[in-house]
């Protein structure tokens, strides 16, 4: 028989409309004697509405049931022995029950193989042994190696955005491209037991991966310059990072407040370590506790190294408000100047913006950054400027020299000059670097920001010693209008150091006063500044020629 027969004549016995093709699918199946129709055979005789298909399905079934009799040795009814003769399925059926049997058989054996395994004793749980505490000194020296590597790869990115400033793609080091890829400083995590442990080293590990975070977001902005073929692209991407006098800048907060900051921690933590606190655990199996990463570098640990006791390097972050010991302060505090003409070595930036409109709506706005580096014997010094005076006729900075606008780097080493960026194509100098010998007047250009203008301004204490910039500090403020018709109110908050007696910090802001009558056509004003004294000498200075003064003959 034709298996797909007998699929077409179940169907038509399901689905035919016309009952004498569901009664003919009926007659046919019992007219085949296939057992797998006896499913259909008797849903048609329950179900189906017609008489005659009901009474077809009857008798193919009965031919069935004369097929099971013959098979058990019972005598065939009359009744039976009419209908159509079937096949003998005698060998079928015969065969279908040995299966059933071996079916029987194998699941009789899984299910003793089952009860066998669940009846032996399960292997013997290895030895939960505690967390193991790494040595205090070990996790130190790993944080003075990853300072330091933080240092020397700040320097050298420095050095390698100071040529992009300079000589813009030209100033890309493709050899270098690939030795900042090997670079392994990254993000590193303290084992949870050590961080229980050492609650002051953890703190320190976290101002380090401040800072390693940010050197790894400019290794890959530097990459992504060395992969930059197009003139066009590499200007978008310089332009989007703001310049690279900004790059520059980042590196330079880097240095001197998030690595400083760390260093200083871990200073303290050496110094004075915190107290230590027993770890608490459920016991586990675990392996031998190493440091580990959250990257996929998998060199990235933190191995037990030996290097350099800590020293201290340059600057903290700005202002913390956190209060110190005992100190006190004077109640008054009469601004004399900066003071940096006490200080042998010193780095501070400075941060401005400012904007005015008069009243025919025209808009001026202006911005400053500076970043200084200077010792005064032998010379040697690097000032970044980059500044916005919004009009050529209304200056908006009071800046004693260095007041080119743009990006302009100024760098003495050696008792040579060297002059890159705006100041060169405001002096329409051909070439990407001036060197010249340094002389008493060339390096006269080269004054630091004074804040003259404070000059006799005399300031009330807040009653707050503060960390700022790494230094203990006292606070002091003074609001006044001035201006020629005293429109400004200058709002001026000055720290300066308890121990030396200098300002560390100095903002100042100034708006348009309400209550006064403004004159001269202005019709909205705004200032604001901040100076930060981030180094007193504390460290080296690394202050290198610039990239794009390499090979640059010197007049």
């Amino acid at each position: 028989m034709s298996q797909s027969e007998v699929e077409r004549l179940l169907d038509d016995l399901e689905t035919a409309v016309d009952p004498k093709d569901r009664r003919k699918a009926a007659q046919r199946l019992g007219v085949l004697g296939n057992p797998e129709t006896i499913a259909g055979l008797v849903i048609a005789y329950n179900n189906d509405s017609d008489v005659g298909v009901k009474r077809a399905a009857e008798k193919a079934l009965r031919v069935f049931r004369r097929m099971e009799q013959k098979m058990n040795g019972i005598a065939v009814d009359d009744d039976d022995s009419k209908a159509a003769d079937s096949p003998d399925l005698v060998p079928l059926l015969t065969r279908a029950r040995i299966i059933l049997v071996v079916v029987l058989v194998i699941t009789f054996f899984i299910n003793g193989i089952i009860l066998i395994g669940r009846a032996i004793p399960p292997p013997a749980s290895p030895t939960p042994t505690p967390p193991v505490v790494t040595a205090r000194n070990e996790i130190v020296d790993a944080f003075n190696k990853r300072l330091n590597d933080a240092r020397a790869e700040t320097a050298a990115l420095r050095q390698l955005f100071s040529g992009v400033q300079g000589l813009g793609m030209q100033g890309v080091k493709q050899e270098q491209c690939q030795q900042l890829a090997a670079s392994q400083l990254d993000k590193l995590d303290l084992l949870p037991v050590d961080r229980d442990t050492y609650p002051d080293l953890n703190s320190v590990n976290d101002l380090i991966n401040i800072a390693a975070q940010k050197i790894v977001v400019m290794r890959n902005t530097y990459a992504l310059l060395c992969a930059t073929k197009d003139q066009k692209q590499f200007d978008d991407a310089i332009n989007a990072q703001g310049g690279g006098a900004a790059l520059v800048s980042r590196l330079d907060a880097i240095t001197n407040q998030d690595i400083l900051a760390a260093n200083t921690a871990l200073k303290a933590a050496i110094d004075k370590p915190g107290p230590t606190v027993g770890p608490t655990y459920t016991l586990v199996p675990t392996a031998t506790p190493t440091l580990y990463t959250n990257t996929p570098i998998p060199s990235a640990t933190l191995p037990p190294t030996k290097t350099p006791a800590v020293t201290s390097t340059s600057n903290a972050p700005a202002a913390t408000a956190a209060a110190t010991g005992p100190a006190t302060q004077a109640t008054t505090y009469t601004f004399t100047g900066l003071g940096l003409d006490k200080l042998a070595q010193y780095k501070y930036a400075v941060k401005g913006s400012s904007s005015l409109t008069t009243t025919a709506n025209k808009i001026l706005r202006g911005s400053l950054t500076m970043h200084v580096a200077r010792q005064k014997d032998p010379v040697v010094a690097e000032y970044n400027v980059s500044i916005n005076e919004g009009s050529p006729t209304t200056p908006l900075f009071n800046l004693p020299t260095l007041t080119v606008a743009g990006d302009s780097t100024y760098v003495v080493v050696e008792s040579v000059l060297y002059e890159t960026g705006s100041v060169l194509t405001a002096a329409k100098f051909k070439g990407s670097c001036r060197a010249t010998q340094a002389t008493a007047t060339s390096i006269g250009k080269l004054q630091d920001i004074t804040l003259s203008e404070l000059s006799g301004i005399t300031f009330t204490a807040q009653g707050d010693i503060s960390t700022v910039n790494n230094v203990k500090a006292a606070h002091y403020s003074a609001t006044q209008n001035i201006g020629d018709n005293k429109e400004l109110v200058q709002t001026i908050d000055v720290y300066v150091s308890v121990d030396k007696q200098i300002p560390v910090q100095v903002t100042i802001s100034r708006t348009l006063d309400p209550k006064v009558k403004v004159k001269g056509g202005l019709k909205d004003y705004s200032f604001s500044l901040t100076y930060d004294l981030t180094s007193q000498g504390e460290e080296a200075l690394n202050i290198l020629m610039p990239l794009a003064c390499d090979g640059v003959p010197v007049k």
